[in-house]
């Protein structure tokens, strides 16, 4: 008896260890749905969340860049972005639509980061694990299309698309504690301190560790992401 409960015993410790072991380091994409440069890098997320996806842990954290006080009319910051245009996809290859810059020089809509937000964090509660591509289908829809960000329309498609239940999405998205949570994310955001986006921090232990800052290659990210994961062994 006293043989046979040393070997559960072990086993149960063992099993423990792997349990543990099997535990995927998480790496933060900190984004904002309303940042240029994110839609830019949003391709190379999707391509390295699939192919780190037996390593790591993606977890995405929208960061409320527009919100509050900062929400305006586009007209206000439309010179910088049209300015920045030419550069964004000189250095990323990606293309701008047509009617998101039409949009800039018409100059009268106002874009809040919060709502858009609140749809990704909403998205997340459905656990599809395609949450770095609904918020890049979200800027596809905002920086090509122009899409109106700010109603409903857009989530009710994209649910359908990515095989939600548009009628429980939309619940969801007037619950307050789903806007609790969009909070608790914009919150979290500053706690890493990323100081820009897009920005990916890893988890070590109990320490956060900068990953990335701002729009890097593919290549770069690549490298930066296995000296990290490398620290973790």
């Amino acid at each position: 008896m006293r043989q046979f409960i040393i070997v559960v015993s072990v086993f149960l410790c063992l099993a423990t260890q792997q349990a543990f072991s099997q535990v995927k380091p998480k790496i933060y994409y900190v984004y904002d749905p309303l940042c240029g440069w994110c839609f830019a890098y949003a391709p190379i997320m999707e391509k390295l969340t699939i192919e780190f996806k037996n390593q790591v842990e993606f977890v995405v954290v929208p960061g409320g860049m527009i919100v509050g006080d900062n929400v305006r009319p586009i007209r206000e910051i439309a010179p910088y972005l049209l300015q920045a245009i030419p550069q964004l996809e000189e250095a990323s290859g990606v293309k701008i639509g047509q009617p998101y810059i039409d949009m800039l020089k018409e100059g009268s809509y106002i874009a809040s980061s919060y709502k858009p937000s609140l749809a990704l964090v909403v998205f997340k509660s459905f656990q599809t694990g395609r949450e770095v591509e609904y918020a890049h289908k979200v800027q596809q829809s905002y920086f090509i299309d122009a899409k109106d960000i700010m109603g409903d329309s857009l989530y009710l498609d994209l649910a359908l698309q990515f095989g939600v239940s548009p009628e429980e999405f939309m619940k969801r998205m007037s619950d307050t504690a789903y806007q609790t949570k969009t909070q608790e994310h914009f919150d979290f955001a500053s706690y890493l301190n990323t100081k820009g986006f897009p920005s990916l921090v890893g988890k070590s232990g109990d320490s956060y560790v900068k990953i990335t800052y701002g729009y890097l290659s593919e290549e770069e990210s690549r490298k930066k992401i296995n000296k990290f994961l490398r620290k973790q062994l």
